[in-house]
């Protein structure tokens, strides 16, 4: 059984570039997600076998839009500001929630708590002190509204998931181009 999960992939050095200056503003020796392993996730499906992998990647195919430009804008934490587990950089543009929507055209279950929020993982933060909190706090009122970034969306990828004591690592199980055909 696999774990997989659809997923738009930050390959764009520029971006990469600036999205770790960003995550480095707001490190307290948290853990940074690597530049390399920098995506939007769009569904995360888990216990799957080969067959519910091959309808994931024929939803994919039957995707019908063009590549699309997306701000990367805005600085949080899940699950809220008060209590952070994660912190994230957004992502906005209408495409993205119908990328997700088209992707996630199949009979897999997948597991989606929350409402769908674009984002780039930059840290997960294990324990966290009051006074990072508060400078953490400062650094996302600072970002609140700011476009960081740019970025194009041409392609979705779907990516099975190995976790071992080093951490996680991504395979890439499948690359669909979006063309709008």
């Amino acid at each position: 059984m696999s774990r997989v999960f659809s997923a738009v992939e930050i390959e764009d050095e520029n971006t990469l570039e600036t999205l770790k200056q960003i995550r480095n503003k707001t490190d307290h020796e948290f853990r940074p997600v690597p530049e390399e392993k920098m995506h939007i996730t769009l569904q995360f499906l888990r216990d799957i076998d080969q067959e519910e992998i091959d309808d994931i990647k024929q939803a994919m195919h039957d995707t019908n839009l063009k590549a699309f430009k997306a701000e990367i804008k805005g600085l949080s934490a899940f699950p809220s500001e008060d209590y952070i587990k994660v912190i994230w950089a957004g992502v906005e543009a209408e495409e993205m929630h119908e990328l997700k929507d088209q992707v996630s055209r199949h009979e897999v279950e997948a597991e989606e708590h929350e409402e769908f929020r674009p984002h780039i993982t930059l840290h997960r933060v294990d324990s966290i002190s009051p006074e990072e909190k508060e400078e953490l706090h400062k650094t996302f009122k600072k970002y609140r509204d700011e476009v960081i970034t740019e970025i194009t969306v041409d392609k979705v990828k779907l990516f099975e998931s190995h976790v071992d004591e080093e951490g996680p690592s991504y395979e890439v199980l499948e690359e669909v181009e979006l063309d709008g055909e």
